[in-house]
């Protein structure tokens, strides 16, 4: 499913079990069954745009930089380059 993305910079949604959204921006790099797995990867809750012109694009901020991420595909709402 998401094999023509392997190589590319993504932006994937991901819908927790608490109530955050995260989204993770990085390049997809691997693919299975159950997950997907990102490189250098940022992390933001997200939010709004209201929000952010309110607020400031930095406050969602979670992570920058991670080095590798694993994600379970159950939890994926969007997956798009």
């Amino acid at each position: 499913m998401y094999n023509e993305m392997i190589n590319s910079r993504v932006t994937v949604m991901v819908s927790s079990r608490g109530e955050n959204v995260l989204e993770y921006v990085g390049v997809l790099i691997k693919e299975n069954d159950e997950s997907i797995v990102l490189a250098n990867v940022d992390i933001s809750y997200l939010i709004l745009s209201i929000q952010k012109g309110l607020f400031g694009n930095g406050l969602n901020v979670y992570k920058q930089g991670v080095d590798k991420v694993v994600i379970n595909k159950r939890y994926i709402i969007s997956c798009n380059n």
